[in-house]
């Protein structure tokens, strides 16, 4: 979308205000980073419009949305989340829809943490919060979310209750389903070929499993270096990538010139995946094992888990 195309009174068909579509789902654009409008189903005696405030399910959170101009992915009714609330507001004006997405193109930026800033007040949208009482140092209501300590909840709800969001790095489903169910609202999927602590599987296979039970905001991290491997990812079907090892040797980086020179100098076959060193599957560069004093013997034993 150029400029002068954001500002015409007669804006193009396909960015105009939408009128009440009879089709029965609806793609809501969700306040987190990422840059696709979600298709939801719509419940019956439910209409809406472009630029409608919703309530729609995210993960394992019921979270605030708006209608958005792009069209419905074509998935079978029986796969989709239904929304669960629509507000009584006026709609989001076009043009303020148009500038999200302008905004969101020009700074190639996720249209979803665009809408995050637009939304300056998303608190507005929602319930009073509940108010939590103690007795006799009993916690009155619930105290975990399927397992959830009571440490970590408290956690939780406090990142929630500034507005921030919770990511959840994982290396398998099971890990995954655990943090959909404890209230995380991204996944980060760290797959084999990690720098540093890694995973032990493929992310081909392991996107795939995921994006079975889990719908919302998914990133992938493992061996992902270039723009090529980037769009890869969008084509698996992830929202963002996290990459590390490739801005180390960037004059940016706090790293030391010794280090930035391994990195660049080191090829495929210098990494070495380990568990000798924390106690958990990592993959390191063979020099900087040497220099620790790491023989063949001990990079093949197990040990405890040890941060330290």
């Amino acid at each position: 979308m150029t400029q002068s195309q954001l500002f015409e009174e007669n804006p193009p068909e396909s960015i105009q205000e939408s009128a009440v579509s009879p089709a029965r789902k609806a793609s809501v654009l969700v306040p987190y980073p990422v840059d696709k409008a979600y298709t939801y189903a719509l419940p019956d005696g439910v209409a809406v419009q472009a630029g409608d405030y919703v309530i729609v399910p995210l993960g394992g959170r019921e979270v605030p949305g708006v209608v958005w101009d792009d069209v419905p992915d074509d998935v079978k009714p029986g796969k989709l989340k239904a929304a669960v609330y629509k507000y009584e507001f006026p709609p989001m004006p076009s043009l303020e829809r148009r500038f999200i997405d302008w905004i969101a193109q020009y700074t190639m930026t996720p249209r979803g943490a665009v809408l995050k800033m637009a939304l300056s007040v998303p608190g507005a949208l929602e319930p009073p919060k509940a108010v939590q009482g103690y007795i006799h140092g009993v916690q009155l209501n619930e105290t975990t979310f399927k397992g959830l300590s009571p440490q970590r909840k408290r956690v939780l709800d406090a990142v929630h209750g500034y507005g921030g969001i919770v990511m959840a790095d994982v290396i398998s489903p099971t890990l995954a389903r655990k943090a959909a169910d404890a209230g995380a609202d991204v996944l980060v999927l760290v797959t084999e070929g990690a720098g540093g602590h890694t995973g032990n599987f493929h992310p081909f296979a392991l996107l795939a499993e995921v994006r079975k039970f889990w719908q919302g905001p998914l990133g992938l991290a493992g061996a992902i270096s270039t723009g090529t491997e980037i769009r890869a990812a969008q084509l698996l079907g992830a929202d963002f990538v996290l990459a590390g090892t490739r801005f180390i040797a960037t004059h940016e980086s706090q790293a030391e010139q010794a280090y930035r020179e391994l990195i660049v100098s080191s090829a495929l076959e210098d990494l070495v995946a380990t568990k000798a060193v924390s106690g958990v599957m990592a993959n390191w560069l063979k020099p900087t094992l040497e220099k620790a004093g790491f023989t063949q013997e001990q990079l093949r034993e197990e040990k405890k888990i040890d941060f330290s």
